[in-house]
């Protein structure tokens, strides 16, 4: 009887850790894609950042992506997950919601924004 018991118990201990294993291992991924996401979710903001700086002097993807150390093609994937859209029409947009401020704010003239 006594074996009975210990044998159960063993087995009992070990289907336990067993799922505590599973579980360790499930969590340590999880931990590393929420670094990847933060890493990610952070180069897509010093890209953001990067455009509010250069925008009216640079309009290449490959200007910023040389500057975040990354290649055009990854940072194009960043900005279609966290935006939908292209760094290129995120870009257009930076730029394209200046000239709109100008219009509405300056007494500057159509083609002189348009020129810049």
């Amino acid at each position: 009887m006594g074996d009975k018991y210990i044998s159960g118990a063993i087995i009992m201990l070990l289907v336990e850790l067993i799922r505590l294993r599973e579980i360790s291992a499930k969590n340590k991924r999880m931990s590393s894609n929420f670094h990847q996401e933060n890493l990610e979710f952070a180069t897509y903001i010093k890209f953001k950042r990067l455009i509010d700086l250069w925008f009216h002097k640079r309009s290449q993807v490959l200007d910023y992506a040389v500057q975040l150390a990354v290649s055009p093609r990854y940072l194009h994937q960043l900005c279609v997950d966290f935006t939908g859209k292209s760094p290129g029409r995120i870009i257009q947009d930076r730029i394209l919601l200046e000239a709109k401020r100008d219009l509405l704010y300056t007494e500057r003239t159509i083609a002189s924004i348009g020129y810049r």
